[in-house]
């Protein structure tokens, strides 16, 4: 009897001790799973940021961490300097390249070095003497530095250019959408579906803002001072007006939409206007020329042909 109570419970200790070693097992097996399926993620993540830094373009990966390293210490080794504008200028350029104003700062002085070092390249190159480097290279520093605010302008110019063209007609589609019953964000809205182009994507993030809670006066003041167009400071201001002191906003709208629509006729008239002086220059330098040369060319041949022979003119 004794003995068959110690089989029992030997065999049950025995499964008991099997059915607990296999549930650890099985739990760490689990655990192995688990550890082998994050390594696997995150060697997985880690190759796709590795594919999506090799896919960005050579400006982002190269040069943009050089141009932020350069600005980084210059901030640190210089004395912080009060806002000359350059903030406000790369804003109505479109933000080109996501530059802040130290790294556009450290684009103008790498720009003026390599400039200055192919001035200086072409003087060693032709032997110039020492004034004339020391000139050429100082003229070569000082482009390069100036090149980019030019640039930076001339980015500032198309992008105002192409709104202007567009203000009209955007207004237009808005006056009309209104008066259709819809309000002035659902408007907006449709104008933003409806167009392209620098003005849809300032408004775009105006209306963003609005949606997100913002004051509908804040947003589009924002919006003109990140456009920069006297035009639609002047339509924002009637809107925000009109909106204070309780206007219908769609006779407003049809208002303003005319007065935009006019302004571009006489631009339009102004540039027809200066044509024809454009035009002089070139007829003067290049088409006079070669019209006296056609015309009078032949003459000109015969004339120094019979006064070579000695004899009259037929």
């Amino acid at each position: 009897m004794n003995l068959l109570l110690l089989a029992i419970i030997f065999m049950v200790t025995t499964t008991v001790f099997i059915l607990a070693l296999g549930v650890t097992q099985s739990r760490k097996n689990k655990i192995l799973e688990r550890l082998n399926s994050i390594v696997q993620v995150k060697e997985k993540r880690q190759k796709r940021l590795e594919v999506d830094e090799l896919e960005k373009p050579f400006f982002e990966r190269i040069i943009r961490p050089f141009i932020s390293r350069i600005a980084t210490r210059a901030n640190r080794s210089n004395a912080p300097t009060p806002s000359t504008g350059l903030d406000k200028k790369l804003i109505e350029a479109g933000s080109p390249w996501n530059l802040t104003a130290s790294e556009f700062k450290a684009i103008q002085l790498l720009s003026a070095l390599i400039f200055l070092g192919v001035a200086g390249s072409i003087c060693l190159l032709f032997r110039l003497a020492l004034p004339l480097l020391i000139a050429l290279g100082a003229a070569g520093a000082a482009f390069g530095f100036v090149f980019p605010q030019f640039y930076l302008g001339r980015l500032i110019s198309k992008r105002q250019k192409i709104m202007r063209k567009s203000l009209p007609n955007c207004l237009d589609l808005l006056c009309v959408s209104v008066e259709a019953g819809l309000g002035f964000d659902m408007a907006l809205a449709k104008v933003v579906d409806k167009f392209e182009g620098p003005l849809s994507d300032e408004l775009k993030r105006g209306l963003d803002e609005i949606t997100v809670g913002r004051p509908r006066k804040d947003a589009l003041k924002d919006v003109s001072k990140r456009c920069g167009i006297d035009d639609l400071e002047m339509f924002i201001n009637a809107v925000v007006q009109a909106e204070q002191l309780g206007i219908a906003i769609a006779n407003v709208l049809r208002i303003q939409a005319d007065q935009m629509r006019t302004k571009r006729r006489q631009r339009i008239e102004e540039l027809a206007m200066k044509a024809p002086l454009k035009m002089l220059f070139p007829m003067i330098f290049f088409i006079f020329p070669t019209i006296f040369i056609i015309v009078l060319g032949p003459v000109a041949l015969k004339v120094m042909t019979a006064l070579s022979c000695g004899g009259g003119l037929e």
